[in-house]
């Protein structure tokens, strides 16, 4: 059955507190699954011999891995429960667990599920979990309770395809040395990487985050040989950015902080306090600074459930190659969802954040699904990071073109509990739809793109286009084209004015800067078409003429089409009822000829 069919049948909470005995009875047999497939695995050997050779061969461990399992759990009078339904028929994947997670190439989005432990005041209400895994199997497998028409509680496995699922007797350490260990590797090396832990209030996100940090702290500090570590930590509450580094962010205030795309795509925190460390020991206190600095409030949940977004910014910039681009490590701890039950109680001030905190979630959604769909989908889907500060802040885990490798590990944390059941299958289903999602295209690099040249080819540049500034590096003493490209345009002026000792006027400066911008614009249109040449293609129609239907070339006619999407056109607007007036009616402009490859772009009629 699927899970977005098998929540309409999950039972009200009302329903679940009604039954909760039956459930739990029902449960009972699911305490050990490792014994529970064992069992029932036995059973339909024993039945039908064939068909357990062939599911065996597929999707069942070896038989010495079956027979590794805990010896089954004997009631009161010394036999064995009844085995459940047999978890293995639900189709469960073996998983390897030799190597690490992120040492598959074939994706760069991968979702872990970990389980928390069952607190001891729930153990009065709840002895089993209902989210469980099986040694060697890859799923999450919900235990999803159900009442039939005539009122008799069963228990039905609902299985869910991840990459990895954490028990409720699995470590923050093993989860740091599995998954999250390579991501400090690969952003050392220059890639943007993230940790996004997501799952409902009071589900473990913040005790899971808190625990991988101190797990992470001894391996930035190993790498402080060769890299410069610095770190920012803001909060996104609601439509505020706050700086949790501040002075005066313990007391609730601190600096706004800006969440701004710079020309080249890349994600700067403008007023963010920026911390350079030197040990773990003051890793560990700038994490521990930033989460004392964090809103938290009491709820029904929660007594100090978090009511905001915290992100840790890591930054790992090369000491040997200063000029490079330095990686980045995200480490998101999103606020928990709450569903009308959770927020029952809550006053006007809570009820506000939630709202909030849903709003950014359905973006951070919306941002999910559409990425998972991008492959099954024949037409554009729009990826809506920038209608949110938390996605617009982890923009490189939802773009499908992007100038350097990224990975993206995204920790989904879900109660143990019989109560939060539907919850539970809610965040499971959205896991399970990120696990799907393409790999991201690295796109080569543009050698005509400003921000990606060497320092030497920005120094070419100045030299060239100036024609009077014999020492360069007086202008740019350091930095290479992303440098370049950064400075304002006063700031541009200035300096070159002034490192010419006034031989180059204002007005020739200028002309220099809009150069420069002339490049990177052009850079940026040619990176938007590549984006959209798929696009284009599945808009041509079928037949492989290259030609549309009305006889126009195949280009004209995608620029046709993509005026009829937006509701405009080459004439104007569209007419009346959404109708586009004729796209014929107004003559192509004429094609400017190819440039002389030989010739440096950038040598124009001001250099000669």
């Amino acid at each position: 059955m699927a899970a977005g069919a098998a929540g309409a049948n999950l039972p009200t909470h009302s329903e679940i507190e009604t039954h909760r005995a039956a459930f739990q009875r029902l449960l009972l047999p699911f305490a050990d699954v490792n014994a529970a497939i064992q069992r029932a695995s036995d059973v339909a050997e024993k039945e039908n011999p064939p068909a357990m050779m062939a599911l065996g061969s597929s999707a069942a461990p070896s038989s010495a891995a079956r027979h590794s399992c805990a010896p089954p759990r004997t009631s009161g009078t010394g036999t064995p429960p009844p085995p459940p339904q047999c978890l293995a028929t639900a189709g469960l994947k073996f998983a390897d667990q030799h190597g690490s997670l992120l040492d598959d190439q074939s994706k760069d989005a991968f979702v872990i599920v970990r389980v928390r432990p069952i607190l001891s005041p729930e153990h009065q209400t709840d002895a089993v979990p209902v989210v469980t895994k099986a040694d060697g199997y890859r799923e999450a497998v919900l235990l999803a309770p159900k009442i039939s028409v005539t009122c008799a509680a069963t228990i039905t496995p609902m299985p869910f395809l991840l990459d990895r699922t954490y028990g409720v007797d699995d470590t923050t350490e093993a989860i740091y040395s599995d998954v999250v260990r390579p991501l400090v590797s690969l952003a050392s090396t220059g890639a943007s990487t993230a940790i996004i832990a997501y799952g409902q209030t009071g589900s473990g996100k913040t005790y899971t985050t808190s625990g991988l940090m101190r797990c992470m702290a001894h391996d930035l500090a190993a790498c402080l040989q060769s890299v410069r570590v610095s770190m920012a930590v803001v909060e996104i509450q609601g439509d505020v950015c706050r700086d949790l580094l501040s002075p005066a962010a313990a007391g609730g205030g601190g600096n706004t902080v800006q969440i701004l795309e710079d020309a080249q795509g890349n994600i700067n925190l403008q007023g963010a306090t920026t911390v350079d460390v030197a040990s773990a020991t003051d890793i560990l206190s700038v994490v521990a600074s930033a989460s004392a600095a964090r809103a938290t409030k009491a709820t029904g949940r929660n007594d100090v459930s978090s009511r905001s977004h915290m992100v840790v910014r890591v930054t790992l910039k090369s000491l040997a190659e200063p000029w490079a681009h330095p990686g980045v490590l995200n480490i998101a701890d999103l606020a928990g969802s709450e569903s009308t039950a959770d927020s029952a109680t809550h006053d006007k001030e809570r009820l506000a954040e939630t709202k909030f905190i849903n709003a950014s979630l359905m973006t951070f959604k919306d941002c999910v699904r559409n990425r998972a769909s991008v492959s099954d989908s024949a037409k554009h889907l729009h990826i809506p990071f920038r209608q949110s500060k938390l996605t617009l802040l982890l923009k490189d885990c939802f773009e499908l073109n992007v100038r350097r490798p990224v990975k993206t590990v995204v920790l989904t944390c879900v109660s143990p509990l019989l109560k939060d059941v539907r919850h539970s299958l809610n965040t499971l289903r959205y896991a399970a739809m990120l696990a799907v999602t393409p790999k991201a295209t690295v796109m080569a690099a543009d050698p005509d793109d400003p921000s990606g040249w060497p320092r030497e080819q920005a120094l070419e540049f100045i030299h060239v286009v100036s024609r009077k500034l014999a020492n360069p590096t007086a202008f740019l003493p350091e930095g290479d084209g992303r440098a370049l490209c950064a400075l304002p345009e006063v700031e541009f002026v200035n300096r070159l004015m002034a490192s010419s000792d006034g031989r180059i006027a204002s007005k020739d400066a200028q002309q220099m800067y809009l150069k420069l911008w002339k490049l990177v614009v052009d850079a940026r249109t040619r990176r938007k078409k590549e984006v959209l040449k798929p696009l284009v293609s599945c808009m041509r129609p079928k037949g492989g003429s290259g030609a549309t239907a009305a006889g126009t070339p195949a280009s004209e006619g995608a620029t046709a089409a993509f005026g009829t999407a937006a509701g405009t056109n080459a004439t104007g607007p569209a007419g009346r009822g959404g109708q586009p007036t004729s796209v014929t009616s107004r003559p192509q402009p004429e094609r400017k000829p190819v440039r002389n490859q030989a010739r440096p772009e950038w040598v124009g009629p001001l250099d000669e």
